[in-house]
């Protein structure tokens, strides 16, 4: 029995390492070689960005799938449909885990992301962020916010974790206003998505290689969509602000985030 898990235990850090080594290479590739070629063929920003995200899309769905299939977790997605019909939206989630952006990359074909600074400075992000026009959140307040209202309304979906920075489970969760001012100034309504994900995987105090035996739960679900109406009810910023990120907490502030 304990060959047996010491064997499983070999095999999952293998398979993290994959995956680890896969995104780089993805991000290499794209950068120096695909990316470069669609923006020869095409030209126009307006035409290749999308493309290019698309391709982002896939090759994140199909890391996930990657992962499910080789046992390494179980991925579930409840409410893709929904997902699907979502345009012109802000879209905000809980962040247990390191791969929580590939999955909800992996399940929005439509997907533009804030991104914090320093992923813009690692080599194997930085072609790969600029090539599908993501946003840094480094930028000027209000360059930030003219480039998210061209994002919306180029019917994109604008994805930002309110946390900013991965939830340590079992601690109070801490939710930044920056989404719920977004939203505000944009007039939009804003998607909720709950991830929930086995114990100690990739987690914020958990290390990439520590991964634990048997196949890990990784579940992604659409848990509701905060209108229009009442991101725009309050006339008052601060006050809307404020009122927004309560209601972003209710619908994404569980008490166990753990499958």
């Amino acid at each position: 029995m304990f060959l047996v898990h010491f064997l499983l235990k070999i095999y999952k850090g293998i398979l993290s390492l994959i995956g680890f080594v896969g995104f780089g290479l993805i991000g290499v590739l794209y950068t120096y070689l695909i990316f470069p070629v669609i923006k020869f063929i095409y030209k126009d920003q307006r035409v290749y960005e999308p493309k290019l995200r698309l391709l982002v899309h896939y090759a994140f769905k199909s890391l996930m799938y990657f992962m499910h299939y080789t046992g390494a977790i179980k991925f579930e997605v409840i409410g893709q449909e929904q997902i699907d019909r979502d345009k012109s939206c802000l879209v905000v989630a809980n962040h247990p885990c390191l791969v929580d952006v590939v999955s909800i990359i992996g399940v929005y074909k439509n997907a533009c992301c804030i991104v914090k600074d320093k992923l813009w400075k690692n080599i194997f992000c930085r072609g790969v962020l600029q090539g599908v026009g993501y946003i840094p959140n480094s930028e000027d307040p209000e360059e930030l916010l003219s480039r998210c209202r061209s994002s919306i309304d180029n019917g994109d979906v604008l994805i930002i974790f309110p946390e900013g920075t991965r939830t340590v489970l079992g601690e109070k969760m801490t939710l930044q206003r920056g989404a719920a001012r977004i939203a505000y100034f944009l007039k939009c309504p804003i998607r909720t998505l709950r991830l929930e994900v086995g114990q100690n995987f990739l987690t914020k105090t958990t290390a990439w290689y520590n991964i634990p035996p048997g196949r890990i739960p990784f579940r992604l679900s659409v848990f509701g969509m905060i209108s229009k109406q009442q991101v725009v009810e309050h006339e008052k910023p601060s006050i809307a602000a404020r009122r927004i990120t309560q209601e972003i907490s209710k619908h994404i502030d569980f008490e166990s985030q753990l499958l």
